[in-house]
């Protein structure tokens, strides 16, 4: 969610909220991962317990880096206090869902950023 926010304020022109700096991490995931996961799951033990991510983390300065390689944009940044309850790190153990079901991530965060921004983009050229 954050990814569509960021790409909306950027399109249209607002500055970006950032919690706290920015280096807290998270493992951003494309949804045909997720997807294609769930469909492999089908075959999983039955009562099996495992994670579907990216299988990396990223800090959210790095990953906006991304969105402004991808979109060619510069948004201005504005840093808030921290949410309650936000955590600062996140991510998924995909260990398990690569023993049991070959799950394997194949979308990087810069193709799946590119794509939402692409989709973004294309969905706001006549507005």
């Amino acid at each position: 969610m954050a990814f569509n926010l960021f790409s909306r304020g950027m399109l249209a022109h607002k500055p970006l909220s950032v919690f706290v700096d920015g280096a807290q991490t998270r493992d951003f995931t494309f949804i045909s991962d997720i997807v294609d996961g769930l469909v492999a799951s089908i075959a999983a033990s039955p009562g099996s317990i495992m994670n579907l991510g990216g299988g990396s983390r990223v800090t959210l300065r790095e990953a906006l880096d991304v969105l402004v390689e991808v979109s060619g944009v510069v948004p201005r940044i504005e840093l808030a206090e921290r949410q309650a309850g936000d955590v600062l790190d996140t991510w998924a153990s995909i260990e398990r869902a690569r023993e049991e079901i070959g799950y394997e991530p194949k979308v990087t965060l810069s193709e799946g950023l590119a794509a939402e921004w692409r989709w973004l983009a294309g969905r706001n050229a006549g507005r």
